[in-house]
């Protein structure tokens, strides 16, 4: 079923099915083309065959513009049209004036105008209808695709193709409502998005990218104009025309409506709402992460007997007096063991030969502020040649740098580092022995497990060590890789088991507080891939965020971090920041954190969440792990929750989608429906003029 759907959602549908389109309906053009009304029924069919045709295509080049160069790209294109309309009712004159009948070169030139149109237009249309999909009801984007390929079927019909253009109307009304409604339960929602628009115009993107979208969106009236005014359906046969065809000034206003009334209003409408801050974000998923697998313990007790118990859950289903393969799962950030010892001297770390270490080739050292060594992005991870020793009559792991370069105490110093080594080791598979217990205290009689360690295992430390240096079960060993974690899904969220969800971690508009400063007065951040795009620090005021102080920077990757650097000289050392009485920071103001999570059932989460859905992030690593291969990496959504980012929410984009998100925030289930809807008559209507 993936298979076909991407299929379907592929190039076939851009351009395939247009193609099919244009070739029914050059063979049946007569049929097609017949109103079977008055005249005055012409013109007004073919005005609504100009709106529509324009309309949703012009949302789709605003949302194009706008998620390419931000907000500020609304402005350009306002100009972009108001400087292009003239020459567009220029042109609507002079072609009403001489419309010619239409011959074979004519018809091969609208037959171009379509396939091109259609082609463009189809790709941002649909994807509008996904976003609105996606946003609406947690479900798959490319679940779209069965009403556009039912709508475009539909079109292929006459008879379907007018009805199908009778409800653009109603489409526009209801868009416009709804978001209107929205906008006005949103807090400074107009201000603010107008107050976006203006601060995000003078930049070069937004106004090329503004202009680029104005363009499109007058070519797609024109293109659809001339279409319109070429062939028998022309507006040329109502009552308002002349003998030698349509009133140039009636040609005029229909081209002016169409670019001013569907295509600036809507282009404004979805602008606002694609701007607009909920107070409120919708609630996907909690700020939790847990292994999806039940551990089979409910605390520890130790015992004069057999040393280290593990309290098993009530309703386990391990009983007495059997032994059962177990697994203690090992940390990918890596453990502190107790043995380890870093002789800067030597530049190595030495280790008791443990059977868990068999397999290390990792070592890694974490943060010395206590806060960013809780996040695995701050960590250094160090390839280690292993050397077995012999000391003192025991087996010892001499661990040196695979890099004969790399001196381990000048990387500590100069990254800020605890010079505590985490050894990356095995997990733990141990004998499970299960017996009744007694405790004197409110436990009382129990389900206990120790271990059993045979004769002759590969030396580890003792069974209560692993739980000291953070292993983590005891789990039963199946034998199968380590399941991934998993987001607990909020309590309201109910999507479908199986459903592949678009989800962000988006920073906090006065910027998220992800930086250290160097002792140079530089500023480092973790080096992850979606920070390269930050371009911008905020200082913070206390007297609110109309007194912030915004510094341009450049970032870069410098040994093993992401730093950055002002591009302004008033602004190359940021320690004296910690020095101004009125000011904090910096912060970052970083790209939203964007990454997919499939849908799963609960079954594997604690019992007290089992009613919930998980969402398990689609990342090559199952957990969270920190810097690995080259860099800058994608980080493990996990280590992204560590940070003040918000979230995490359904990603917000541009045009309908950002629309639909903004609705949806404010009025609920009932207006996301409304919304879709009107989206779906916007697309019929759409589909119906380009056939």
């Amino acid at each position: 079923m993936e298979r076909l759907a991407a299929l379907v959602w592929g190039p076939w549908l851009v351009f395939g099915l247009p193609l099919l389109a244009a070739l029914v309906g050059l063979a049946a053009r007569r049929r097609a083309l017949d109103t079977g009304g008055s005249p005055a029924g012409s013109l007004a069919y073919g005005r609504r065959v100009l709106a529509a045709g324009a309309g949703l295509g012009s949302l789709g080049a605003t949302a194009l513009s706008v998620e390419l160069a931000g907000p500020g790209a609304v402005a350009w294109m306002w100009l972009g049209l108001l400087l292009g309309l003239p020459l567009l009712r220029t042109e609507a004159r002079l072609a009403a004036a001489s419309t010619p009948a239409p011959r074979a070169a004519g018809i091969l030139r609208v037959a171009a105008f379509f396939l091109a149109g259609a082609a463009i237009a189809g790709l941002l249309q649909t994807r509008q209808l996904a976003g609105v999909w996606a946003y609406a009801f947690h479900q798959p984007a490319w679940g779209a695709a069965a009403p556009v390929l039912a709508l475009i079927a539909a079109s292929l019909v006459p008879t379907a193709r007018r009805r199908l253009l009778a409800l653009a109307p109603a489409g526009f009304a209801l868009f416009v409502a709804t978001g209107v409604v929205a906008l006005l339960q949103i807090p400074g929602a107009i201000s603010g998005g107008l107050a976006q628009i203006a601060s995000h115009a003078m930049d070069y993107r937004p106004v090329a990218a503004g202009l680029a979208g104005a363009g499109l969106t007058l070519g797609m009236v024109h293109g659809m104009a001339r279409a319109v005014m070429a062939g028998p359906l022309a507006l040329g046969a109502a009552a308002e025309a002349g003998p030698d065809g349509l009133s140039p000034r009636s040609a005029a206003r229909a081209v002016t409506r169409a670019a001013v009334g569907s295509a600036l209003g809507v282009s404004t409408l979805a602008a606002l709402l694609a701007t607009a801050q909920l107070p409120d974000e919708p609630v996907v998923a909690e700020r939790t992460l847990l292994p999806m697998e039940r551990a089979e313990s409910r605390g520890l007790r130790p015992n004069p007997d057999v040393g280290q118990t593990v309290v098993l859950p009530e309703d386990t289903a391990l009983e007495p007096g059997k032994a059962y393969p177990m697994v203690l799962r090992a940390n990918p950030r890596g453990h502190a063991f107790f043995q380890a010892r870093y002789v800067k001297e030597r530049n190595v770390v030495l280790v008791p030969a443990f059977g868990v270490l068999a397999n290390l080739d990792t070592i890694v050292f974490r943060a010395k502020h206590r806060q960013r060594a809780k996040n695995p992005a701050w960590d250094a991870r160090v390839p280690v040649v292993r050397k077995e020793v012999e000391f003192r009559g025991m087996t010892i792991y001499e661990l040196s740098p695979a890099d004969p370069e790399l001196d381990l105490g000048r990387m500590i110093t100069r990254r800020a580092l605890d010079d505590t080594p985490f050894l990356v080791a095995d997990d733990f598979h141990f004998l499970g022995q299960v017996a009744r217990a007694v405790a004197p205290d409110e436990l009382g009689e129990h389900l206990a497990m120790f271990e059993r360690r045979p004769q002759g295992a590969p030396p580890n430390p003792a069974f209560h060590e692993f739980f000291r240096i953070g292993f983590r079960g005891p789990y039963p060993d199946s034998g199968q890789p380590r399941p991934p974690w998993a987001l607990v899904g909020g309590e309201t969220f109910d999507a479908p088991a199986g459903a592949v969800l678009d989800l962000e971690l988006r920073a906090p508009p006065r910027g998220s507080n992800l930086l250290a400063v160097t002792q140079r007065g530089d500023l480092e951040a973790p080096p992850w891939r979606f920070l390269m795009d930050a371009r911008e620090v905020v200082l913070r005021h206390e007297d609110g965020p109309e007194h912030d102080i915004y510094v341009p920077v450049r970032g870069e990757i410098q040994e093993g971090r992401l730093r950055f650097r002002a591009t302004v000289p008033e602004w190359q050392d940021f320690r004296v920041v910690s020095r101004m009485e009125h000011l904090s920071g910096p912060f970052l103001r970083a790209p939203s954190y964007r990454f997919q999570a499939e849908v799963r059932e609960g079954t594997r989460l604690p019992p007290a969440l089992r009613a919930r859905r998980a969402l398990v992030p689609l990342h090559p690593s199952g957990e969270p792990l920190g810097p690995h291969d080259a860099l800058p990496y994608d980080p493990h959504p996990g280590e992204v929750l560590t940070t003040d980012l918000l979230g995490p929410v359904p990603q917000r984009r541009s045009g309908a989608a950002a629309a639909a998100y903004a609705v949806t925030g404010t009025l609920g289930t009932f207006g996301a429906v409304l919304f879709l809807l009107a989206v779906v008559l916007l697309l019929a209507g759409n589909v119906a003029a380009w056939t």
